[in-house]
């Protein structure tokens, strides 16, 4: 009797355990902090572009952009030839601008379409600057306006051969300024876009 009494313990306990679920460590995934500042701006402005890259802010380069157009924003030769409120373009011409901002940032300025290519096999990193003017024009307005042009820069997903992916990284900085005699306001944005090939 006692034997057939452990056995029906056994059993009993057994049934009991059955019934409990296992539970699983948290799958739950790592909290990922929102882009904010300049860089939210132009994201929001991405469509054709926005599954291919993400822009960050970067620090370095709107301090850069700042100390430079604070010492030389009083050459005429420096701050001229704006864009319009409507387009936007890189701001070419300006040959000290770039020449002194590629060398301090020692990346390729002015020429996504030149440098982010489909038959790159090394990282490139090519840096643009837009000069836009307007009474009225908000940093906010100024940088929607880069956001959509940068939307249709061209950025192979595959070099020619077909060997290649590209991944991208961006960064943008918009810091401000004014015109010889302070007599308009002005936003000089800077990007940067990084291309990296990966072996399929």
């Amino acid at each position: 009797a006692s034997l057939m009494l452990a056995g029906v313990m056994a059993v009993s306990m057994l049934a009991g355990c059955s019934g409990k679920t296992e539970e699983k460590p948290g799958t739950e995934n790592p909290e990922v902090t929102p882009v904010t500042g300049a860089a939210a701006v132009v994201n929001a402005e991405l469509d054709d572009n926005k599954d291919i890259i993400e822009f960050g802010n970067d620090a370095g380069l709107q301090s850069v952009l700042t100390n430079y157009f604070e010492k030389n924003v009083n050459k005429p030769s420096d701050m001229t030839g704006y864009q319009s409120k409507t387009t936007v373009s890189p701001e070419n011409g300006q040959g000290a601008m770039m020449q002194a901002l590629s060398k301090v940032t020692g990346y390729k300025v002015n020429g996504f379409y030149y440098d982010i290519v489909n038959s790159n096999t090394s990282e490139t990193t090519a840096m643009e600057v837009y000069v836009l003017s307007g009474k009225l024009l908000t940093e906010e307005n100024a940088l929607k306006l880069v956001g959509q042009y940068l939307d249709k820069v061209s950025m192979p997903e595959e070099d020619t051969s077909g060997n290649k992916s590209y991944s991208y990284t961006g960064n943008v900085a918009a810091v401000n300024a004014q015109t010889k005699g302070k007599t308009e306001n002005v936003w000089v944005i800077g990007v940067t876009i990084t291309q990296t090939p990966a072996d399929k």
